[in-house]
């Protein structure tokens, strides 16, 4: 005889001690997550909140850079240890660049010296414009000609080659110049030699002989229209600058020049008694060929005369190229500009200058590409600078101009708006493309985002803290949202809403810039140094599963749903049954490492998921869950 026999339920339990982060995918693995709020993978394979954020005072923060401290634009400011410099633009967005001790600035192109004391913006442009009433005077004299030393001795009326000095007077020394003009163009004379021995006897009237000058260079004086000496301050030997609007007797000088000397002035000048006194007057000399000088003669008089012409609206110019993106390598700065598709590099160690292409290894440097589109970020990586657009990556390597060469790479590269989520990690550049976040390492850029899903982000910001790569950006709705990829564990946590404007690394400390300014590893001694006061209090958090058991076509419920955790703060945990409402089921406050076991009602369901929510730190050893099947129905 057989009794009736009752079949045992099949159970199975499924237990979970690896926890992977962030997948906001319709597939979620198991150990995974859809989505959470505050978390990281620090301790992984636990999952924790993440730490508590130091917390500055300063506010209305538009960019940071650091170079011995920490620097902010706030409300067109440069501000710094208490202290403040007014910018010079204003409703614009900037960038800042560190290269040796100097911070850059653009598009404002001023610049600091973070050495100095006391501290002062430098305009890296200079513009010296004559106005009405201007009027100028333009030598010829030779290269390195010494000012201070020597006298310009007006005009020779015949070839000079050879004078005799005045009975006891030193009118000609060794150096001094002269202008014939016997010819046209005029020529220049120096004082090459002077007999002042004859026989081993000095002599009273010593014979001078004269050596013309074929490169010459020009000097210019400017006067204002009170007839004071003006000042063309601003620019230094070296620089290349443009003049423009020159007269018609000198318009060979419109173009580029090199600076050669700067603030000089005349010792001695011989002039006509009816005509201005050139001592004293500031001058600039330039490279530069002119046909004449001032020195004209008036051949039915026999006379001459040095009188100044009128130069309104001439200007002598340094400018520095319109610069969208700026990046730092070996003591010079690079940029780009997308309306003439052209990369810049400035003269070796003088930002202030990239229009010298002399052959020297230290000149200037440009080149166009000749892939359309705007430009969307720079960074330097592994010996090499990086010029991205949207789909493309301009790579240049040498160490000089002669020796630089440029590859270009068509694949996805930055987005725009998002030139600031641009960061080196470990000897990688990760950045926000169209299609996701990329990792470049000399091939070709790998995407490493999948686990973020579908949703669409733009106006990327990121920064770098050890192996972690955080990176702020706005979804479709309009909220922003903070991500970070652990990229040692290949892992991504979802932290908060907060709208970042900059990152910064300092001092082994990352430093972002929000509503506020927070240090992301807390408040500590080197934090506490650079303005952060306090931390964070608690904060809210959750993560929440992916559907759970759809591999199983049959009905099923949770028959026993068990955690080992530790919590400081409260804790709720709910279930969501084939996408109904969530229905919490257990709540807990200040829980010790422990395990816990969630009694559940049993209701059957196709698949369900699990949020865990809650306030205060938080930590995830293991979650195991016992499913028990039904039928079909």
């Amino acid at each position: 005889m057989f009794l009736p026999q009752q079949n045992a339920k099949k159970t199975e339990k499924t237990v979970m001690t690896a926890f992977k982060g962030y997948c906001h995918k319709e597939y979620v693995p198991a150990g995974m997550f859809y989505d959470m709020k505050n978390m990281t993978a620090d301790a992984y394979p636990l999952l924790s909140t993440r730490k508590h954020r130091g917390v500055g005072n300063e506010a209305n923060i538009n960019e940071i850079a650091a170079v011995d401290q920490l620097y902010y634009i706030q409300d067109n400011k440069l501000v710094f240890a208490g202290q403040s410099l007014q910018l010079p633009l204003t409703g614009v967005k900037r960038q800042m660049v560190v290269s040796g001790a100097y911070l850059y600035i653009f598009p404002d192109k001023v610049y600091i010296n973070t050495q100095e004391e006391v501290k002062k913006l430098y305009d890296m442009e200079r513009v010296f414009t004559c106005s009405a009433g201007y009027k100028m005077a333009v030598f010829k004299v030779p290269y390195d000609w010494n000012f201070a030393k020597n006298y310009h001795n007006g005009v020779f009326t015949k070839p000079p080659k050879e004078l005799l000095q005045q009975t006891g007077s030193r009118i000609y020394t060794l150096g001094d110049i002269g202008i014939s003009i016997q010819s046209n163009p005029t020529t220049l004379y120096q004082c090459t030699e002077v007999e002042d021995f004859q026989d081993g006897k000095s002599v009273d009237n010593p014979i001078t002989r004269w050596t013309p000058i074929d490169m010459t260079c020009v000097a210019i004086a400017i006067y204002d229209a009170s007839g004071a000496s003006a000042e063309i301050d601003g620019f230094k030997p070296g620089d290349y600058i443009a003049i423009s609007g020159m007269p018609q007797a000198y318009e060979s000088l419109n173009g580029m020049h090199k600076v050669l000397q700067v603030k000089q002035r005349f010792s001695g000048v011989n002039y006509p008694s009816n005509t201005a006194s050139y001592i004293g007057c500031s001058v600039l000399v330039v490279e530069g060929q002119i046909h004449n000088d001032m020195y004209q003669f008036d051949r039915s008089s026999k006379n001459f005369s040095i009188d100044a012409v009128a130069c309104e609206g001439v200007s002598f110019a340094r400018k520095v190229p319109d610069l969208e993106y700026v990046t730092a390598y070996q003591n010079r700065l690079w940029g780009c500009n997308s309306e003439n598709n052209e990369i810049y590099a400035c003269v070796l160690g003088d930002p202030t200058n990239w229009r010298n292409y002399e052959t020297v290894s230290s000149a200037a440097y440009t080149v166009s590409v000749g892939k359309y589109g705007k430009f969307t970020g720079a960074c330097t990586y592994d010996g090499s600078i990086i010029f991205f657009k949207e789909d493309a990556i301009f790579r240049i390597y040498g160490t000089r101009p002669s020796n630089y060469q440029m590859t270009m790479l068509t694949c996805r590269g930055v987005e725009g708006n998002a030139s600031k989520s641009i960061v080196n990690i470990n000897e990688h550049v990760y950045y926000k493309g169209r299609d996701g976040i990329f990792l470049f390492n000399d091939a070709a850029p790998v995407l490493v985002s999948d686990n973020l899903g579908d949703e669409e982000y733009s106006h990327a910001v990121a920064g770098g803290y050890k192996d972690k790569y955080y990176i702020s950006m706005q979804d479709r709705n309009g909220t922003y949202q903070l991500f970070c990829y652990d990229t040692g564990k290949d892992i991504w946590t979802k932290e908060d809403q907060v709208e970042v404007a900059g990152f910064i690394n300092f001092e082994s400390e990352l430093y972002l810039v929000a509503d506020s300014i927070y240090a992301v590893g807390g408040k500590n001694d080197y934090t506490e140094a650079n303005g952060i006061l306090a931390e964070e209090e608690s904060f809210d958090w959750y993560v929440e599963t992916g559907d759970l058991y759809t591999e199983e076509l049959d009905n099923k419920y949770i028959a026993k749903l068990q955690f080992r955790m530790s919590l400081s703060g409260k804790l709720t945990i709910l279930l969501q049954q084939d996408n109904e409402k969530w229905e919490p089921v257990y709540r807990v406050t200040e829980q010790k490492k422990k395990s816990i076991t969630v009694p559940i009602i049993p209701a059957r369901c196709g698949h369900l998921r699990i949020r865990l929510e809650g306030e205060g730190d938080f930590v995830l050893y293991a979650l195991a869950m016992t499913m028990e099947k039904g039928s079909e129905l």
